[in-house]
């Protein structure tokens, strides 16, 4: 059986709580990417984003573009159940190691505090095309990061450690602009990033793109 609409008639977050108890594969599209999530008895599984397979753990910050997607359209089609570690049917291993997955209900709560979250601090994030780098190493613990903080904190520090902006991590990797402003908002707060001045723009994105293929380290 399956379903088909826009985020029109069923927003993003309602249609995560419609799916909270069945089994199959939604697809989706905003205006710019192509999303493919593989749920089991409610839990999401699996998350491809143009066809290369993403952390299920940063799917809240990776799906915000749809909260805005509007008219774009989506389809779900119930499957048999799946179990984890399923290469054969889908093509990517299930990658919760748990083998639980993250509930869509978690998932749509989660969804709705990073919308909060930017409307909320909209005034404070950093500006797309500023530089950021490695802070110096601090003397006493940061609190531990977790969930979708603590996916793009390890995806993305390969990069950090040479100076990079928001803009050129939205722009070589998957995630929304806001999501990584509001992300880099939060490790500026805990002290693991400071801004560094840009001495050449040009040489900055060349030499990003000669250390790093964004596809090459899966940045989430």
């Amino acid at each position: 059986m399956a379903f088909f609409g826009n985020f029109i008639s069923i927003p993003i977050q309602n249609l995560l709580e419609l799916l909270s108890s069945r089994s199959g594969v939604l697809k989706a599209e905003d205006y710019f990417k192509t999303y493919r999530l593989t749920v089991s008895e409610g839990r999401l599984v699996a998350l491809e984003l143009d066809g290369r397979p993403k952390q299920v753990q940063a799917a809240e910050l990776l799906l915000l573009n749809l909260l805005d997607a509007g008219d774009s359209i989506f389809e779900f089609s119930t499957v048999p159940e799946l179990g984890a570690g399923d290469q054969t049917r889908y093509g990517v291993a299930l990658q919760d190691s748990s083998g639980n997955g993250l509930l869509l209900l978690m998932l749509a709560m989660g969804l709705a505090k990073v919308q909060d979250d930017l409307e909320h601090r909209a005034s404070e994030l950093p500006p797309p095309d500023t530089v950021y780098i490695f802070a110096q190493p601090q003397s006493q613990p940061f609190k531990p990061l977790e969930g979708s903080l603590k996916a793009f904190w390890e995806a993305s520090c390969q990069i950090l450690e040479w100076g990079v902006s928001p803009r050129e991590i939205s722009v070589y990797s998957d995630y929304p602009l806001r999501s990584v402003q509001l992300c880099v908002l939060e490790l500026l707060g805990r002290g693991l990033l400071q801004e560094k001045p840009r001495e050449n723009s040009s040489e900055q994105i060349q030499n990003l793109g000669d250390l790093v293929s964004f596809d090459g380290i899966d940045l989430i």
